[in-house]
């Protein structure tokens, strides 16, 4: 999950709270992170909160880091790093992809047994669970449904 479940019996609040920092407590070198936000298809994130509907071609993104979480609308990663007036060198580096193809995502989550395990999905859906993510990586580049290989 990218965020802590914040719905209500009354609900989901519109957004989250931000907070930012004064230019004079600059975070350590490299220690921001800054990400896509995934919402569904009615417009909320995966801790219920509620963004709207992606439109214009303009996608949710978050700055994260100690002392701060800012959220822009931007139509790329790189606009939204342009947008929010970030300093590229205190980005942390993203991982590499899992694999070539997109549609094949894998997260240690846990899926019903004392400890978590590595969980390969295709397109959301489950595929299998591995010991290690190098397991699961090449279940995946061997899978049928991988069209990049």
């Amino acid at each position: 999950m990218q965020f802590e479940n914040v719905s209500t019996k009354y609900g989901a609040p519109m957004g989250r709270y931000e907070s930012r920092i004064s230019p004079d407590n600059l975070p350590p070198f490299k220690s921001l992170s800054l990400f896509r936000v995934h919402l569904n298809s009615g417009g909320y994130d995966d801790g219920g909160a509620y963004w709207g509907i992606e439109s214009n071609g303009e996608r949710l993104y978050c700055l994260r880091g100690p002392g701060v979480l800012v959220f822009c609308r931007a139509k790329s990663r790189a606009a939204a790093i342009d947008k929010m007036r970030i300093n590229p060198e205190f980005l942390i580096k993203r991982e590499p992809c899992f694999v070539a193809d997109l549609r094949f995502t894998c997260h240690r989550e846990y899926y019903g047994t004392a400890e978590p395990g590595y969980v390969l999905r295709f397109c959301g859906e489950w595929v299998d669970v591995f010991q290690d993510r190098e397991s699961a990586r090449a279940a995946a580049l061997n899978d049928s449904r991988n069209w990049v290989r």
